[in-house]
Formats: structure tokens, C-alpha cells, sequence
């Protein structure tokens, strides 16, 4: 009897064509596809691959001869494993139908319209919507996860369409198995089938259904059962159960996998599936922690977009990008991928089954699907289909209803939808975790995020959610996006993150004594588009297509910049700068790290995200799977089950500057009940300067949640200028990972003003309590007095006028004026109004504005305004809250450029941004000097701050000595 399913595969050999005026079915196009403008392509594919920048309606076209020969026990069927997003099928001029979906298989019976013996044309036609309506469709209503309906923005995705899965062509029997789902369930250590059997034959038939149960690895078998039954017409679900003796659970570090074979046979034909599963459970306890195999766990996972170069999503030309990731998550400490809209690829759930790594899948209908008479039609078929084709893998512990979806128009109808989808999930997938919405956009404390395996409603388990609770109102000064007392968090805090939203993180959960899940924090680096140009350019890419385009266009925007501001030549090769950017991304990381683990209601996180998706720098590693410099070492500690996490109150001082240090010890259940010795030193380029030894006594209910305060001591050391490292460590009974964190000492002496006296405008009091400090005397700014050097503050707007009359009178007369503050030339929301050059700032707001997608700082190297500053890339946690998102662009040259900034990946028109932070202009017989750091703001709480005003003060009044 054969077992084996012959199987012919569709994948070289088509057509493909544009119909922008959807002329095809008119034009009968389901008979032939015109010759003229049809290219050659390969399926799988997106229409995009071989047609750049055709949206809307394409036909692909396959003439092909087979030697599959139906039968009167066999049928002949065309599969499809994916189309995006209308996909309407004709074999030899007969219209077999349409399928509407983006990532589930569908088939079609052919055997009446299939001609075993010649020629057959297989024709298909893709639609979608984009910018114009397709078919009857809008964009906004189909699912889309963050496309954009024309064009590709760093952040979102390409709008792709067209038969991006394989297409087979198969010979079935008439009596199969069309489905089979398994379960392995724990309390009756059985696998649990459900098989879904189709009878095509006019009547019933008599059959008989094998199933076999072995261990995946070995083959040995451990369950079967033989059944004889009369199986009607057209479909049958049978249920099953196979006691597994010496039953063994699927676990992170065994991922014991038992196969289960089906066969039914019936007369001469028999049809064979197999699948594997595992036993594990996976939920949310009651104390709001997760538990995997009644263990307690912290969530470690990230999120992916599944892009890849070319095609943007899902397909590769090297096909091994499409497993890198999660031996790489897994080789860093994570226990858990997120598919962030839209699901994994077949192969890659069979890959995590095997690796130990649990997955949280969503579909692309979770993000950004709009309202419409169609929405919950839409949105079900799409999550439905999703469980239904995964739902028996054990990697799968979390179904994801929704992403950062708001309440309200255009997007609120698939909150009501998926809040009220349990009863249709369930009836597919009781043993799931469910999350109703990832970030929480919707605000509603009354419905709980959690839905556990086998309940059938939404749980308030996590932080404020309680029912009756009504909407979270936002409170100001509310880091975003999510808000407080919802379980399911997002936390994007600007750059550098401020000492209240670390404060904020910190103490999230703490008011309820309540965990709450992080589903995503995150900080990038620059997106390295010199690397990948290259890469580009050796694979051959099609220069034509999105990602390629945008990557060289912002390569371009990127090395002109550097040429245009003086700056290539500040490094060896541009490359460097973004490596060097890869180097610093491993310090935001590690103090993520430090915020939440260091909180003991966080139950776990999911980092923003794994790799480089939508054409921007938000990944640990690159678009082509690449480690970027350190990060590995960076995730392995920053997961470790025992973890330090230490904290300075300040990560720049002035030598004898008083400051706190603190240090957390993240206990992922490692630590046990006793007293511990620790050992804290801060040690200098000299040697140890601090130290102190003391007893963490650990009690019981300091093991409940998930981090245990250890230490938290105020010093005041006078300290030599240089760099410091905190350390701290557990001298005996466990290993913390961890325990280093570097900060900055200036001594205030070396700040010297050699300058004795400027003019001041609007410069405020603490400027000049400062100025006066270092001697310097602040004089009214008056044209009349002679005073050559000028220090302009944040001016008012009641004074705007009359201050720049002034300023321009100062320039006339050959002064130099510097601008100390960003907003010196605004009006209103012109921020140039009284910008006596052409220029365009960008001062964005007040406080920083840099976050996930953020610019990269250079200060250049031997330049007076750096005197005894560090130069190159500038470091965060050195120069602190003068780096804040503000620069200048200006089509006139300066005549001289001290420092520059760039975002390569920036969520931002073209991808790219970047401009002057400090400059110097020519004006009239004067010099004007633009500043885009908060400077004046800085002044007597960052040494930084201080030493480049007196820098820029000093090297200008040497310049107008020489003049």
C-alpha cells in the first residue's frame, strides 16, 4: 500500500504581470497573461521582487505538464501555502475560486479540471489594496500590521502582496486526513488528537484509522491505537487520546518532542500524516508570575518582524536568515520569540519546537486593522486561521490578540472584536495563554490582560486591572506610552532616560503589589547602512527595491553630511561611526536592564526588538543576522537568572560632589532564605578608592517577587578626574552576573574661564551665579560699550524683539554672539524667526526627544570648544542631558562646524535626519556661534555642561584677540 503522497511543486516557470487598470478579467488575462510586459519570476514571491513599485492587481501565470493521474481512489489538489492578500485561482480557463487571507494554506480540488496527459496553464491573479481601493477592499480595513499603503518609512513596513508560499500540486486519496491536531496533556499523560477526515466518495466507507505515538528523537514508541469505522460523506472529526507511558515534559532546556503518525486506509488507498507536540503548561499564576511546568519564570524574549533583505518579509534568498534568529536568541539567554504581527514561517516553529523556545505568536491582523462593516469578519478569519494552522506545536504558549490597538476611530472595532473572540478561540485551542493586547493602547483597567489555558474569560492578574476599574486616565509628566495600573506595558522613555522615568519603572507594581508584563522596552543604534550597502551591492540586489532603495539613500544622505560638516576624516572609514554606535548601543541596553530587572513586580520583558526589521537600527542584531560588537555578552548577562543591577544618582560629578549608589539584586528564584556576604568597591584607574563589606539577609518574603534590594549608600568623594567603576559581588553561596557599572568624575578647578567678562542676554540666574564662579563677569549686552563676546539665553517672547535688535546691532559692530540656548531664535512655532542666516532648526521640545530610533552625536576631535572634553561619538552618560534631539540645517556653509549628528534608521521622512549642534556663522563684521545642546539648563548640575560653555567662552575670546 502506498503511504507516500506524490507531490509536484510549483516554482520556476511563471509569468508575471501588472494590471493597474484592472483590465485582466475583461481581457480574459484567466485564459493567458499578455506576453508584452510580463516578466519571469519564481514563486514563492512578492510582486514587488520582480515588479518594484507595482501596487494593486498582478496575475502570475505557470504553463506546466505533470504526471499525476487521478483516479477513482485518488484526487488531484493545488495547494497554496500563503497569498497575500486576494488571491483568485483558474487552471486551464476554469475559475476554481478565491481565497482572501495573507498567511494560511489553502487548496483547491483540480481533479475535474486538471489534464494529466498535457498542457495545463495555471493562472493566478493578486490584489491588494494601497493607496487606492482594490477589489472592493480599503487598506485600512484589510489586515496590514505597520505597512504603509505606498513607499517604506524605517519602523513600518513595505505594503508586499502576491503568492509568497509555495504552490503544490498533489495526489490525494478520496478518503483522508485533511487535519490533525495534538495536545500533550499533562494531567492524563495522553497525547490528545483530533483529526479531521474527509470522505469524497458518494456514500460511506468502511475505513481504518492507525495512530502511533514515539519519541520524535529516538523513534521508540510509547502509544497506538487501531479503530474501524463507517465514514460518512464530506468531513468527520474524531477524537482520540494515546496514554503516553513514562510521559517526559517539553522544557527550555529538554524540549522532549513525541511524533504521532496517522493513517487511514481505505480498500487499495491510504493516506499517512504526522506531526510532533510535547506535554509542558504555560500560564499566568495567581500571584501574577508566569509559570512554565509549575515553575516560575521570568519572560525573557524579544520581538521579531521576520524581515528579510529583498523582500522585505518573510522571504530570503539565503535561506538560513530565516532560522539565525532563534539559535541566536536562544545561545543569549531568551526563552521566548515574539512574532510581533504576524506569524512564523512553518519551519521556524518546527526550529523552537526543537530548540526549547517558546513563542508568542500573534497575526498581522493584531496592529493597525481599521474599522469597518467587515471588521470582525476580517479580523476572526485572520486570528482563527492563525491557531488552526499552529496550534499543535509546543513552542506555542502564547496567542496575541491585539497590538498597541486604541479604542477609539479608526481602529477601536477589533478591541470589542478580540476582547469578545475567547469563545471562537477556545473552540479551536483551550490550552493557550491568551494576551488580549499587547502595550494596553485601549486604557481599560476593567478587562484583564490575561486569559490562562482553559478559562474563558479575560483574568485581572497583573498590576491596577480590576474589574469595574473604567479607563486609566493619563497623570502628567507620564513617561509613555502605556499608563500606569495597566498589566501589559510598553516603556519608551526618551533619551537619556530622566532620574523620574527610571523612578517611574522602578516603582511600577508597587502600589498594588502587583507583577506586571513588560511586552516591550527597547533601544537601537544607528541602522548601519554602510555595512549593508556593501552587502547589498556583493549580493547583487535589485537597486529597485524598497529596502535596497531607502538602505542607499541613506547611505547617501549619511556621507554627505560627513563631507558637507568637515567630519570624514574624524574617522578612519564612515563604517567605523557606525560601529562605534553598535559599541555604545550595549550601555542603553545594559541600563534597561538594570530598570526593569531591578523591579520585582516585572514578571518579564520582551525587548524591542531582536533584529534590524523595518529598515531601522531598533535590533540586538543586524538585518543579515550579524551579532552587533558586544551585544551578545551584554544579553547573556543582562538575562541571567541572578543579575546585579546598580544605580548611580548621577552618572557625571564634580569631585566631592555627594551622590547615592545603590545595588538590586534581579533573583529569578536563585537566591535562597539565608544571609549572604557582599562585597561593593569603587575602584579608579589608581585602585580602589571605596570600599565596604556587609551581610544581605534574605527572608522569605523577599523571595516572592522577583528582585531583592541588596544596598543603597550616600558618599561624597573628592576623587581625581577620570572614570570609576562600582562593583559589586557576592562572595560566597551564588553567582550574580553583573556588577559593574562605569561612571564620570570631573574636579570643578579644571573648568577654567579665561575669558573675564562678557555680555549677557536673557542668559538667567544661573548662568550668571555660575559665570560669576568662575569670575566671569556678566555685563548688559549694549553695542554702544564695546563688549565683543555675548552669551544669549532663552529669551522671552515679550522681549524677542528688542533682544534681537540688539543682538543684530552686536553682529554689525563685529562682535561674536553665542547662542546658549536652542530656542534663542523662536518665535511661536518658527523656530528661526529671527535668524539673521538662512537656516532650519530643529529644537524640537524641551526635554529630550531621542528614544528607541535616536541620533548619534560627534564631537570633533582637537577642537578648542572639546578642550578636556572627550571627543569622537559622544557618550551619553558623560555629557548626560546636553545631548536632547535639537540641531541646525542650513543650505550656507559655516565657516565652522565643532560637532554634528545623525539618525541613520530615524522613523522619519527619507529615514534619515541629522544636522550642526555647535556652529559658527559669519554675519555682518560678526560671528554668530549656534548651540542646539541644552547648555545654559545644564549649567552646576553636569561638569560637562559647565567646562564647554567656559570652552566655547575661551576659544571665541582668543579668536576676537587675534582679529
Amino acid at each position: 500500500m502506498n503511504r507516500i503522497t506524490p507531490t509536484e511543486t510549483l516554482q520556476c516557470g511563471w509569468r508575471l504581470i501588472h494590471d493597474p487598470d484592472n483590465r485582466g478579467k475583461d481581457e480574459k488575462w484567466f485564459l493567458g497573461i499578455p506576453e508584452r510586459g510580463a516578466v519571469s519570476a519564481e514563486v514563492p514571491s512578492f510582486v514587488h521582487q520582480y515588479l518594484p513599485d507595482c501596487h494593486g492587481i498582478a496575475w502570475y501565470q505557470r504553463d506546466f505538464r505533470t504526471g499525476l493521474r487521478p483516479d477513482d481512489a485518488h484526487s488531484a489538489f493545488l495547494r497554496f501555502e500563503m497569498a497575500d492578500f486576494l488571491c483568485e485561482v483558474w487552471l486551464n480557463g476554469v475559475r476554481l475560486g478565491v481565497h482572501r487571507g495573507t498567511e494560511n494554506p489553502f487548496s483547491f480540488d483540480v481533479t475535474g479540471e486538471l489534464n494529466p496527459y498535457g498542457e495545463n496553464r495555471l493562472v493566478v491573479r493578486v490584489s491588494k489594496p494601497y493607496t487606492e481601493d482594490v477589489d472592493g477592499y480599503s487598506f485600512l480595513e484589510i489586515p496590514h500590521r505597520n505597512q504603509m499603503p505606498n513607499g517604506i518609512l524605517p519602523g513600518t513596513c513595505y505594503d508586499s502582496y502576491g503568492i509568497h508560499g509555495a504552490v503544490t500540486l498533489a495526489l490525494l486519496p478520496k478518503a483522508r486526513i485533511s487535519d490533525l491536531y495534538l495536545t500533550g496533556n499533562v494531567q492524563t499523560e495522553s497525547i490528545d488528537a483530533v483529526l479531521t477526515l474527509a470522505n469524497d466518495y458518494a456514500d460511506s466507507i468502511p475505513v481504518r484509522l492507525d495512530l502511533l505515538a514515539a519519541e520524535a528523537r529516538t523513534g521508540v514508541a510509547r502509544a497506538s491505537d487501531e479503530s474501524h469505522l463507517l465514514l460518512p460523506p464530506g468531513e468527520t472529526v474524531l477524537r482520540r487520546s494515546l496514554p503516553v507511558a513514562e510521559m517526559r515534559l517539553w522544557d527550555l532546556d529538554d524540549p522532549f518532542l513525541y511524533a504521532v503518525s496517522a493513517e487511514l486506509s481505505a480498500g487499495g488507498a491510504s493516506h499517512a500524516v504526522s506531526r510532533r507536540c510535547g506535554f509542558r503548561t504555560f500560564l499566568v499564576g495567581t500571584d501574577g508570575y508566569f509559570y512554565l511546568n509549575g515553575r516560575r519564570i521570568f519572560l525573557r524574549c524579544s520581538h521579531t518582524g521576520n524581515c528579510m533583505p529583498e523582500s522585505t518579509w518573510m522571504l530570503s534568498r539565503d535561506h538560513s536568515l530565516i532560522r539565525k534568529d532563534f539559535a541566536m536568541a536562544k545561545s543569549v539567554g531568551m526563552n521566548m520569540v515574539r512574532f510581533i504581527s504576524g506569524t512564523a514561517l512553518p519551519e521556524q516553529l518546527d526550529l523552537c519546537d526543537e530548540l526549547g523556545l517558546m513563542v508568542y505568536e500573534e497575526p498581522v491582523s493584531s496592529w493597525l486593522q481599521g474599522d469597518s462593516p467587515r471588521a470582525r469578519e476580517i479580523y476572526l478569519h485572520d486570528l482563527l486561521t492563525m491557531i488552526r494552522r499552529d496550534r499543535s506545536h509546543a513552542c506555542i504558549t502564547i496567542w496575541g490578540l491585539l497590538n498597541e490597538t486604541v479604542s477609539t476611530p479608526p481602529y477601536g472595532d477589533c478591541c470589542v472584536i478580540a476582547r469578545e473572540s475567547i469563545p471562537e478561540v477556545r473552540a479551536l485551542d483551550e490550552t493557550r495563554l491568551l494576551l488580549y493586547s499587547s502595550g494596553r493602547f485601549d486604557h481599560d483597567r476593567s478587562v484583564g490582560s490575561v486569559c490562562n489555558p482553559h478559562s474563558h474569560r479575560w483574568e485581572c492578574l497583573w498590576d491596577g486591572e480590576s474589574e469595574g476599574a473604567g479607563i486609566q486616565p493619563l497623570i502628567p509628566g507620564e513617561p509613555g506610552p502605556t499608563r500606569r495600573c495597566l498589566g501589559d506595558k510598553h516603556f519608551y522613555p526618551r533619551l537619556p532616560h530622566s532620574h523620574s522615568d527610571i523612578a517611574y519603572f522602578r516603582a511600577l507594581g508597587s502600589d498594588t503589589k502587583r507583577p506586571f508584563f513588560l511586552s516591550e522596552y527597547g533601544v537601537g543604534s544607528l541602522f548601519d547602512v554602510i555595512w549593508l550597502s556593501r552587502k547589498l551591492e556583493q549580493m547583487h540586489s535589485d537597486p529597485r527595491y524598497p529596502d535596497v532603495k531607502m538602505i542607499h539613500a541613506m547611505a547617501e544622505s549619511f556621507l554627505s553630511d560627513l563631507k558637507e560638516y568637515g567630519f570624514d576624516r574624524e574617522y578612519a572609514f564612515p563604517i567605523d561611526i557606525m560601529r562605534e554606535s553598535h559599541r555604545l548601543h550595549n550601555r542603553h541596553r545594559e541600563i534597561g536592564f538594570d530598570i526593569f530587572r531591578s523591579n520585582p513586580y516585572c514578571n518579564g520583558v520582551s525587548l524591542t526588538g531582536l533584529l534590524d526589521h523595518s529598515i531601522c537600527g531598533e535590533g540586538l542584531w543586524t538585518l543579515l543576522r550579524e551579532w552587533k560588537c558586544g551585544i551578545a555578552d551584554t544579553l547573556q548577562d543582562g538575562f541571567a537568572p541572578l543579575r546585579w543591577c546598580l544605580f548611580l544618582s548621577e552618572m557625571h560629578l564634580t569631585s566631592g560632589q555627594p551622590f547615592t549608589i545603590e545595588g538590586v539584586l534581579a533573583n529569578e528564584d536563585v537566591l535562597e532564605a539565608r544571609s549572604y556576604p557582599v562585597g561593593v568597591k569603587i575602584i579608579g584607574c589608581d585602585g580602589i578608592v571605596w570600599e565596604e563589606t556587609l551581610n544581605l539577609d534574605v527572608r522569605p518574603e523577599d523571595l516572592k517577587g522577583l528582585a531583592v534590594p541588596v544596598f543603597r549608600r550616600e558618599l561624597a568623594l573628592a576623587l581625581p578626574e577620570g572614570e570609576y567603576t562600582l562593583r559589586a559581588e557576592l562572595l560566597e553561596g551564588a553567582a550574580a552576573a553583573g556588577g559593574r557599572l562605569s561612571f564620570h568624575v570631573s574636579e570643578d578647578a579644571r573648568s577654567c574661564a579665561a575669558v573675564k567678562r562678557i555680555a549677557g542676554i536673557c542668559i538667567g540666574a544661573n548662568a550668571e551665579s555660575f559665570l560669576a564662579r568662575k569670575g566671569v563677569a556678566v555685563l548688559p549686552a549694549d553695542p554702544a560699550n564695546g563688549e565683543r563676546l555675548v552669551l544669549v539665553g532663552d529669551i522671552s517672547e515679550e522681549e524677542k524683539e528688542s533682544a534681537w535688535k540688539t543682538i543684530r546691532a552686536l553682529l554689525d559692530a563685529g562682535a561674536t554672539v553665542v547662542l546658549g540656548s536652542r530656542f534663542a531664535m523662536a518665535k511661536g512655532d518658527d523656530w528661526t524667526a529671527y535668524a539673521p542666516i538662512p537656516i532650519q532648526s530643529f529644537p524640537a521640545q524641551r526635554g529630550p526627544t531621542d528614544w528607541l530610533y535616536h541620533k548619534e552625536y560627534l564631537a570633533r576631535r582637537n577642537h578648542p570648544y572639546f578642550n578636556g572634553l572627550p571627543t569622537g561619538m559622544m557618550n551619553w552618560d558623560y555629557y548626560r542631558y546636553l545631548i536632547c534631539g535639537a540641531y541646525f540645517r542650513s543650505d550656507e556653509k559655516a565657516e565652522d562646524v565643532a560637532s554634528i549628528c545623525f539618525g541613520v534608521g530615524e522613523h522619519a521622512p527619507g529615514g534619515y535626519q541629522g544636522g550642526m549642534e555647535l556652529c559658527a556663522y559669519a554675519v555682518g563684521r560678526g560671528r554668530l556661534v549656534l548651540n542646539a545642546y541644552a547648555l545654559l539648563e545644564n549649567l552646576n548640575q553636569n561638569p560637562a555642561a559647565d567646562r564647554l560653555l567656559l570652552n566655547i567662552l575661551n576659544a571665541e575670546a582668543a579668536r576676537l584677540r587675534q582679529d
